[in-house]
């Protein structure tokens, strides 16, 4: 009698009935994270912004001292933001958005994405793709629409070979 424990830890193996299996991230923490990030961008853009205006607004000549200052500010916040997102996404393919919503960035076979395929396929082609005259509003529009398809992929997935799931 002397083994026995009633407080101790049970010795059966727990298995949680999710192992290896990916589940997709819902359309809509994917619309909500991808509103979330937008609403940041927003706000680091606001504090440059304002200052930028009161130095237009003061007189007819504007202050080109707080001109600068704008200028500068506002690219130290945008520059703070990119180098934020980037080293979330290196380390944990989630973008701030992303992980408020508890979803990330993986392989379409659900390995792990290098950055470079993050920000080169999902985001710059996509970009650069979007900035066509003529076609790139259509090009914007149907990457956001294949998001209805049944792989719930857009075409910056399909691009860089990604899918996003629950984290």
């Amino acid at each position: 009698m002397g083994d026995f424990n009633p407080y101790q830890a049970p010795d059966a193996e727990v298995h949680d009935p999710q192992d290896g299996v990916l589940m997709l991230a819902g359309r809509g923490a994917r619309l909500a994270a991808r509103l979330f990030d937008g609403l940041t961008q927003v706000l680091v853009l606001v504090p440059g912004l304002m200052m930028f205006v009161v130095a237009i607004s003061k007189t007819r000549i504007p202050d080109e001292a707080l001109v600068s200052a704008s200028v500068l500010l506002t690219a130290a916040l945008v520059l703070g933001l990119l180098a934020v997102n980037c080293y979330c996404l290196h380390r944990s393919r989630q973008t701030l958005g992303k992980k408020v919503m508890g979803i990330k960035i993986v392989g379409h076979d659900g390995s792990r994405v290098s950055l470079a395929k993050i920000i080169g396929l999902r985001m710059l082609a996509m970009l650069l793709l979007e900035l066509i005259p003529g076609i790139g509003p259509i090009v914007g529009v149907a990457n956001v629409l294949m998001i209805f398809q049944d792989e719930q992929r857009c075409l910056h997935d399909r691009l860089a070979g990604t899918i996003v799931v629950q984290a």
